[in-house]
């Protein structure tokens, strides 16, 4: 006759599947080993696998089965084969707790005691975490108090008994740096580079230039009018005459390069550089950049179609 223990021994040696298998079908084995497979589970911290109860699909009523592949409805009589088994998911262990975070063993934020320092800062060399540090458009890291410090000046106040000149019964809070007029919160736009403008300057193109970028403008017009006389001339045989070696060829060529190309990109340059940035530009300037443009580009092309006729 076995003993408990006998049973016990047997139980330990299986595996967890199969421990949980005998509880399928419970029939199969003897109240001694389910007790001690019980006991194994109980031990290894997993609960017996059992069949969820079935339901007759016709009536509801529970099914009954003794074999595992068929089941019998003991309401109405009907049979049913059993395609699977339907056990519940195993019940995961206990999430463990992760272990505190070992301490850095280098600075720590000047803020927050608790969290290592990443950065210094630029300008007094306190040390600051990622959250406290302050990115300057130079690189640098500030902490706090000298981000502070480099921050732009706030505008200033307007006098009392300003009104908005669009809505007059608003005090106006701010002033646009296009036109001078006086705004309301309502009227006032606030692009990214702190640029207050009025509605009628920010949806407008100026149409007037300052003297600096009129003379720029001036420039640009020049040069891609000498850019497209130099074309004009090479592209229609005007210099076919002047070349009669291969020297004269090589010679012309870089004549011709150092008097156009240096031009066209100076007058690209400078039609960029009266671009607005804050504000729509004028039709003036857009031409007069992408004249410059096509100058360029003709003459790059020119050049690279004459390389590959050699």
């Amino acid at each position: 006759m076995r003993t408990p223990q006998d049973f016990a021994g047997e139980m330990a040696a299986k595996t967890d599947e199969a421990l949980q298998e005998m509880f399928v079908r419970p029939e199969d084995w003897s109240s001694p080993a389910l007790e001690a497979a019980k006991s194994e589970l109980h031990k290894r911290n997993l609960p017996p696998r059992k069949v969820v109860e079935r339901h007759c699909p016709v009536c509801l009523a529970p099914l009954e089965s003794g074999d595992g592949r068929t089941a019998v409805c003991p309401a109405h009589g009907g049979r049913f084969k059993i395609l699977f088994l339907r056990t519940p998911l195993p019940v995961p262990p206990p999430a463990q707790k992760a272990p505190p975070w070992p301490p850095a063993a280098g600075p720590m934020c000047s803020q927050h005691p608790s969290v290592p320092a990443f950065h210094e800062c630029g300008d007094c060399g306190t040390p600051v975490c990622e959250t406290c540090a302050s990115h300057e458009p130079d690189g640098r890291r500030l902490c706090p108090e000298c981000a502070g410090r480099h921050a732009p000046p706030a505008a200033p106040a307007l006098p009392a008994g300003i009104h908005c000149v669009q809505h007059a019964n608003l005090p106006a809070t701010a002033q646009c740096q296009g036109c001078g007029a006086f705004l309301c919160d309502t009227c006032k736009f606030e692009l990214s580079d702190g640029l207050c403008l009025c509605p009628v300057c920010a949806t407008t193109p100026r149409t007037t230039l300052s003297p600096k970028r009129r003379k720029m403008l001036i420039g640009s017009y020049a040069l891609a009018v000498w850019g497209t006389l130099v074309l004009g001339a090479l592209m229609g045989g005007a210099f076919r005459g002047m070349i009669t070696s291969k020297d004269d060829e090589q010679a012309f060529g870089l004549i011709l390069l150092l008097l156009l190309l240096p031009a066209a990109i100076a007058g690209v340059s400078l039609g960029v550089g009266i671009m607005n940035r804050r504000s729509p530009n004028s039709i003036a300037v857009w031409i007069a950049t992408l004249w410059n443009a096509a100058v360029l580009g003709l003459f790059i092309m020119l050049c690279i179609i004459g390389q590959l006729m050699k």
